[in-house]
């Protein structure tokens, strides 16, 4: 097993990581592969230490939980993993053993359980919506969508799904070669892919979705990112939001209230501030994204004016969503500190 990496707040952002003694800032808006194993190392860590609190808890008056978790606490201490689900899976277990639910909550600890998986491993699962082996991961983002929402997630043939496998692997090898540092940032968060798509008779559509109760997963819709160059910038988009998952931890990037809402660059109807942050935030690190494979030698004349099309695209969403962050943000401390390195990139970057 490799070295754990750490991430040990200095309280200005900066953190050592890793075994070797290299310091990276914890709330940087330069991709970094080492930040982000520390973040998943993170991430596994706090997942692992509210396990074994709960399988404490319930030694007494539910000990078949703390039965079913003791394996799974031990898995992770050893450095292992979990898929998706079994982050969702953890949250709905603690809400019925606080509530005294105790018959479901084993169920749940069961689901737990079965999401471990070895830290090894290079290749992302890439599952559709409606096939059996999507079944828990499926269910467990539907439980976290509005209903309107739901009304969209629809099922993804076989072949709809192994044709954008294979556009997915073309995205990420020219991320691997033109932006080496995203790519191992992605790498080292993602570990689903989920494919769904909004019915044949609806008149909404996604392109793609992320949530913080569902670490390591991006949700993308096949009928969008027709090519490497469009998932290339979609991944970018939708690790984006991960990483603010993980950079937060366990604080608030805004205090708006939630039920304040206001124009976001990314969406026609109105959002609370954390969702405009976090569309401003993912804006620039798209620009970042395509402005990089712009210069690169691995784009054709046709894809590099689509990157810088795309790029310009993006500067101009993160404008539009930094006015309403200036505008009408209440900011925490680490989301000051996070937008403001994004918006230092986008003006040093802009002048040369």
């Amino acid at each position: 097993m490799e070295p754990e990496t750490e991430i040990r707040s200095d309280g200005a952002g900066q953190a050592d990581v890793g075994s070797h003694g290299a310091v990276v800032d914890r709330l940087s808006f330069a991709p970094s592969g080492l930040r982000a194993r520390a973040l998943d190392d993170w991430m596994h860590r706090a997942l692992c230490d509210s396990l074994a609190h709960v399988a404490e808890r319930c030694a007494t008056r539910a000990p078949v939980i703390t039965e079913i978790l003791g394996p799974t606490v031990a898995h992770l201490r050893a450095g292992g993993r979990m898929r998706p689900e079994g982050f969702g899976t953890y949250y709905d277990m603690v809400e019925c053993v606080s509530s005294g639910q105790l018959d479901p909550a084993s169920t749940w600890a069961r689901a737990v359980a079965a999401a471990a998986i070895p830290a090894s491993g290079d290749r992302w699962p890439v599952l559709a919506a409606g096939a059996p082996d999507c079944a828990t991961l499926e269910s467990a983002f539907k439980r976290r969508m509005s209903e309107r929402e739901r009304a969209l997630f629809g099922p993804v043939d076989e072949d709809t799904r192994s044709d954008f496998a294979l556009r997915l692997d073309e995205g990420l090898d020219l991320l691997a070669r033109g932006v080496p540092e995203m790519h191992a940032e992605i790498r080292a968060i993602i570990r689903t892919v989920l494919l769904a798509q909004a019915p044949e008779d609806s008149e909404l559509e996604f392109d793609g979705a992320s949530h913080y109760e569902l670490w390591g997963l991006v949700l993308l819709n096949p009928r969008f990112h027709d090519s490497r160059l469009a998932v290339a910038e979609v991944l970018a988009h939708e690790c984006g939001h991960s990483l603010l998952f993980g950079m937060m931890g366990k604080e608030l990037l805004v205090e708006n209230p939630y039920e304040d809402t206001f124009p976001s660059p990314l969406r026609p109807d109105p959002r609370p501030m954390d969702g405009i942050f976090h569309a401003t935030f993912v804006s620039a690190r798209m620009a970042f994204a395509m402005e990089r494979l712009a210069a690169s030698a691995h784009l054709s004349p046709e894809e590099r004016d689509r990157a810088r099309e795309a790029a310009e695209r993006d500067r101009a969403n993160f404008a539009s969503g930094d006015s309403v962050i200036r505008s009408d943000g209440r900011l925490t401390e680490t989301g000051a500190r996070i937008i403001e390195d994004a918006r230092r990139w986008i003006a040093a970057s802009a002048t040369g």
